[in-house]
């Protein structure tokens, strides 16, 4: 056994020699036994393929063990391995990749994006269409976790009450039946929103809506309302879906 052998110099000679690295990291080098057939040419020709078989795999794996041991980077793959076996592959992960931004943070960015892709100077009635298709989209990709997200911006001041009045005008007039429930839940919700601009776009998004559902909640609502005007209009709004029942 020769110790001083010097340590091959890449993966590629790892695999290349039949050469394994000890615990104090002495390379030892190991010989391939031979195997005699009495069986005959077919017998031996067998045994030759599984010996070489068998090599590539313990040429693999000794290869990967040592690269290991030695640290070496990122992928490590013998493609002399015999067709019908597994291919060895490791594939070392990069530890400066940045990990992917969680779902709430996403949905928050895509929100702020939609409530504050126009200018407030330009929101008027008929001209809010940018607006009414991000939250389009906003609800296509984030259905009723992103409906309960907007319903916490209704609850705070970080976005103009004139924007969410608008947005939820829109909420009310999507066309998306699978979340229709959702929208009818959401506007019924903000119908408490401390802001009367926000409370009135909810009281709209629902006549918008159309569900006669709505009607006894926002009958509620206009007993509770300290603005007489939004008051009224709440009232005419229960009276409203309340005949299409």
């Amino acid at each position: 056994m020769n110790v001083n052998s010097p340590i091959p110099s890449s993966s590629t000679n790892l695999f290349e020699s039949n050469r394994v690295i000890g615990l104090s990291g002495e390379a030892l080098t190991k010989s391939e036994p031979n195997i005699v057939s009495r069986e005959g040419p077919t017998t031996a020709t067998a045994a030759g393929a599984a010996t070489q078989t068998e090599g590539a795999v313990s040429r693999a794996f000794r290869g990967l063990v040592a690269a290991l041991y030695l640290g070496i980077p990122p992928i490590i793959h013998d493609e002399r391995a015999h067709n019908s076996l597994r291919t060895w592959c490791w594939v070392q992960s990069n530890n400066q990749t940045a990990h992917a931004p969680a779902r709430e943070e996403v949905l928050q960015r895509v929100l702020m994006n939609a409530l504050t892709c126009m200018p407030t100077d330009d929101i008027h009635d008929g001209m809010t269409l940018p607006l009414g298709i991000k939250l389009a989209a906003c609800v296509k990709d984030f259905g009723e976790v992103g409906l309960g997200k907007l319903a916490l911006f209704a609850a705070a001041t970080a976005v103009d009450p004139e924007v969410l009045s608008h947005a939820f005008r829109w909420i009310g007039r999507l066309e998306d039946r699978e979340s229709l429930h959702g929208r009818l839940r959401l506007l019924i919700r903000v119908l408490d929103a401390p802001s009367a601009t926000v409370r009135d776009g909810a009281a709209l998004g629902l006549v918008e809506l159309g569900s006669p559902l709505a009607a006894r909640a926002l009958e509620e609502a206009a007993s509770n309302e300290a603005n007489e005007s939004l008051r009224e209009d709440l009232k005419q709004a229960a009276n409203y879906l309340s005949r299409r029942s």
